[in-house]
């Protein structure tokens, strides 16, 4: 069982039953769990005792540690399996075992315990956690701790949902349950007619107003009634720097809200992620609390710890009537996060197309970039965004622009994003147009193996061997990244140039010798692919198997006619470099090869 609280309404919220720890019958651990000591003593007869360990799956703190097998005795309350142990094998009888031993509950187990150990604070947390009550009123009636203690232990009280215990150190201390005690509606009544120090705060600065919004308890404003409100610290931060305003917007308590407001608690103050409580309600899409912060003057220009508005926040969140609110009081439209996104970057990002409308009619710039110098339009080509490009598009901006250095089809291309890709070419974007590279829309779609853009492309006139700043086709930059024909084929099917050179004299047959790409080497050869092609140094593919020990490719183009003597630019033929470089599988092919056509020239 693993128990998730969450940081800002400090809720159990998550509880989660791992099976695997017990599922199996017969199964060691199902064996003591079940305190089955005849199995357990034919089990041990095969395994020693002191190589059994277990993970422990329900106390989270001891989630990574090894407990022995007394150890889990003690927590399952299995007294037989636990006197087998102590009798046979003189195990030591840890403060862990009589922590466990609250929670298994077994009074023999819990009293030999106690012969080694005292109850120390931990224990606290395993009586309470366990409902274990009986030993909380031994606890409490022999004063084995300080009041003070108990402080420490809200959590363990409010996560448990002991009430019982709740009452009972109530019973002997009425401040001590304060003031956590309001995370449970219970009290409401009993805390009426008490003279009792509400202003108190838990060690982690919550106050009242924190734990009762926990659970929306609402009814606990009555019995604060005559209570001097200026006693309290409304403004009091919790360990994650919420205030109880904070926790309020999370959870939805208008009327503790509304209280605290008219109290004076600060409408703006943040938390550690720089959150007002304004951003908590948004981001929980909670309406009422919402027009509460704003109608009395919450500022909706704040920024968070990431730079973000609560336009940003609404955008993210896809909340209309909130966005129309805080437009009509932002003090501008374009804030940057810390990405440099504005409201329109976040609506292209989550598709929110009706936001979107309202910021642009609003005066929004639609062509401000972020810092990786995208405008809400090329965000919209990054995610096939349709509707929105052409709402944009509609709003003036264009897709010609020289703040595209990078166009917007090469986004599209990228991305695959072909619905896009259409508005652009219909509001004419250049379909062979450059990047910095002076890569064009094909090359991009060719290297990201994007064959359904590429066809599009295609069947837009692409130029099929248009050539980069390096003077390298789309061919060239797919078989440099992809080993699959279905692209190649695409390409040379359309007229691709499978001997075109790179600024380096490069086909795309040496390229696929270099990466190591058998299949498409394969492909390349059947399609025309010059063996004998040189570089700009005269390497052909054969002098680069020799140097890269390609065997395979190297039977394959001589095969197909590879000249085994062709010399490059220093005078080294294929074989000097497989022998130069003792390459002897590489060398005795080659020489093979020499030999074979020796022989049949010979005849």
């Amino acid at each position: 069982m693993h128990i998730f609280v969450s940081p800002i309404s400090g809720n159990l919220n998550n509880v989660d039953y791992d099976k695997k720890y017990y599922h199996i019958d017969n199964g060691i651990r199902y064996i003591i769990m079940n305190d089955q000591i005849d199995m357990f003593k034919e089990y041990i007869k095969a395994k020693p005792i002191d190589k059994i360990y277990f993970k422990f799956p329900i106390l989270s703190e001891d989630f990574n540690d090894l407990i022995s097998p007394i150890e889990e005795c003690c927590y399952f309350g299995s007294v037989n399996i636990f006197y087998f142990l102590k009798s046979n094998f003189q195990p030591e009888i840890t403060q862990k075992c009589l922590r466990y031993a609250f929670v298994g509950n077994n009074i023999d187990i819990i009293n030999e315990c106690l012969k080694y150990h005292k109850i120390d604070i931990k224990c606290l947390d395993y009586i309470i956690g366990s409902h274990n009550n009986s030993f909380f009123q031994y606890v409490i009636d022999r004063e084995l701790f300080k009041i003070d203690s108990f402080e420490n232990l809200d959590d363990n009280f409010i996560q448990s949902q002991n009430l019982k215990a709740a009452f009972i150190l109530f019973n002997k201390d009425k401040n001590s349950v304060l003031p956590w005690c309001t995370a449970f509606p219970q009290f409401n009544e009993y805390l009426k007619n008490e003279k009792l120090d509400f202003s108190k705060k838990s060690r982690n600065g919550k106050t009242i107003f924190h734990y009762a919004s926990s659970i929306n308890n609402s009814e606990i404003l009555k019995v604060l009634s005559n209570a001097n409100i200026k006693k309290f610290d409304l403004n009091s931060c919790d360990q994650f720097g919420n205030s109880a305003l904070h926790i309020t917007a999370n959870n939805n308590c208008k009327e503790i809200a509304d209280f605290l407001i008219t109290h004076g608690a600060n409408l703006n103050q943040k938390n550690y992620l720089k959150q007002s409580p304004l951003f908590i309600a948004i981001e929980k899409k909670n309406q009422e609390i919402v027009n509460l912060l704003i109608a009395h003057g919450a500022n909706v220009n704040e920024k968070n710890k990431l730079k973000q508005t609560a336009l940003h926040f609404a955008a993210m969140n896809n909340w209309l009537s909130t966005s129309e609110i805080l437009i009509s009081k932002a003090q501008t439209l374009d804030a940057k996060d810390n990405l440099l996104e504005t409201p329109l970057h976040i609506c292209a990002r989550f598709d929110r197309k009706e936001i979107a409308e309202q910021l642009l009619s609003h005066g929004a710039k639609f062509n401000e970039k972020n810092k990786s110098g995208e405008t809400p339009l090329h965000i919209c080509a990054r995610y096939n965004r349709s509707e929105l490009a052409k709402l944009l598009i509609s709003n003036g901006d264009c897709v010609t622009s020289e703040i595209y250095t990078t166009t917007l089809l090469h986004v599209a291309a990228y991305n695959n994003s072909i619905e896009v890709a259409k508005i652009f070419i219909e509001n004419s974007a250049n379909v062979n147009g450059r990047n910095q590279c002076w890569d064009t829309p094909l090359h991009i779609a060719a290297k990201n193996n994007q064959k359904e853009f590429a066809q599009f492309l295609i069947s837009l006139g692409a130029h099929i061997n248009a050539k980069n700043i390096i003077w390298k086709t789309p061919l060239h930059l797919y078989v440099a990244f992809n080993n699959k024909v279905e692209m190649a084929a695409l390409l040379l099917s359309n007229g691709a140039n499978v001997n075109e050179k790179d600024e380096n004299g490069e086909t795309v047959l040496h390229l696929s010798v270099k990466s190591k790409k058998k299949e498409i080497f394969e492909f390349l050869l059947s399609h025309g692919a010059n063996v004998n092609a040189k570089t700009n140094t005269g390497e052909t593919p054969l002098h680069l198997c020799a140097q890269l020990i390609r065997k395979e490719m190297a039977e394959l183009l001589l095969s197909h006619g590879a000249n085994l003597i062709a010399k490059d630019f220093n005078g080294n033929t294929p074989l000097n470099y497989a022998i130069g470089k003792n390459r002897e599988e590489i060398a005795k092919l080659f020489l093979t090869n020499l030999n074979n056509t020796a022989t049949n020239s010979l005849k």
